[in-house]
């Protein structure tokens, strides 16, 4: 009696955290029992791909917070750079102006990416221990709309460039060990954010789709490799971008979306999303989702129809 008793109050306890979780269940048992969540990023080298502000703003603070080693920050833009260096330096008093690097280059012009990758590991002294991918062009079009130019330059961003980054950054990995690419002797780390694809958002979404499939790829050919961990954190796109009024279209040149999206009520912060994609990153969980609405993402895997309907009138509405 007693029994039954306790699974029925577990089984309560359970369906109330999995309505009110804002990750996955692996993620979330981990947020739970990880009091220190600074401990694996104090005197780590991180490398942050894509820093526009937002999440990946929130992500360079946090690792202020925690202590990290070294920065570096690339972006196209160096004035969204220099202002986010100037925020983690009043944040870690620690830290000197040579602590953060800052790195802009152009994700599309891949012949340079080579030379980024050795200005970093030589800056670093060749130990770079997290490399986190937040770089992305934002797109907004109906999917009947799009030219194959907005296909083309939304692949070069979202999934083709920060592939070829991270093939540059193996291969200086596989030269620095010398004895092979199974025996990497630096554990490295690749934060992936991804997105669950929204409706009208068709080139930005596959581009992301591509980049996912990429990393898992990586995540196989290297899994009996303890050196290098992909970690693929997926974001539900059911919120707005918060750049959604500067989303590129691609059907005139440089025309803009220029529309803010509605936001709702569960849109998580910029600040919690970096937590849980530093905590994933921290425990090499391989995959996780982060979003309030677990049961979309749980929908999307086991009943895709059923979520698909969800995601459309939940878009429609807005």
């Amino acid at each position: 009696m007693y029994e039954c008793y306790i699974l029925f109050v577990l089984l309560i306890f359970l369906i109330s955290k999995f309505a009110t979780m804002d990750c996955n269940f692996t993620l979330f048992i981990y947020d739970l029992l990880t009091p220190q969540k600074d401990a694996y990023y104090k005197n780590s080298v991180v490398w942050i791909i894509g820093n526009s502000g937002g999440i990946s703003e929130q992500i360079a603070c946090h690792l202020a917070k925690y202590k990290a080693r070294k920065l570096i920050l690339s972006a196209g833009h160096v004035k969204s750079l220099t202002f986010i260096k100037q925020k983690c330096l009043e944040i870690n008093k620690n830290w000197n102006e040579f602590s953060i690097l800052l790195l802009p280059f152009d994700l599309t012009i891949t012949s340079t990416h080579g030379t980024i990758v050795r200005t970093a590991m030589q800056w670093a002294n060749n130990k770079i221990h997290v490399v986190i991918y937040n770089a992305g062009l934002c797109q907004r079009a109906v999917w009947h709309d799009i030219e194959p130019e907005a296909d083309i330059e939304c692949f070069k961003v979202n999934a083709l460039g920060q592939t070829n980054i991270a093939r540059h950054i193996v291969r200086h990995l596989e030269r620095s060990a010398s004895i092979g690419t199974k025996n990497i002797s630096l554990p490295i780390r690749f934060i992936v954010v991804s997105r669950v694809p929204p409706p009208f958002s068709a080139s930005y979404s596959a581009a992301k789709v591509a980049l996912t499939s990429y990393f898992r790829s990586l995540q196989g050919e290297f899994s009996k490799c303890g050196g290098i961990k992909v970690v693929i954190c997926g974001l539900n796109l059911l919120h707005p971008l918060e750049n959604s009024t500067t989303a590129f279209t691609g059907d005139s040149p440089n025309r803009l979306y220029g529309e803010e999206m509605q936001k709702i009520s569960w849109h998580l912060t910029a600040e919690r999303c970096s937590e849980l994609i530093l905590l994933a990153g921290s425990k090499a969980v391989s995959e996780c989702w982060i979003e309030r609405q677990q049961a979309i993402f749980y929908l999307t895997a086991c009943y895709p129809p059923l979520a698909r309907w969800i995601i459309r009138e939940q878009l429609m509405n807005r």
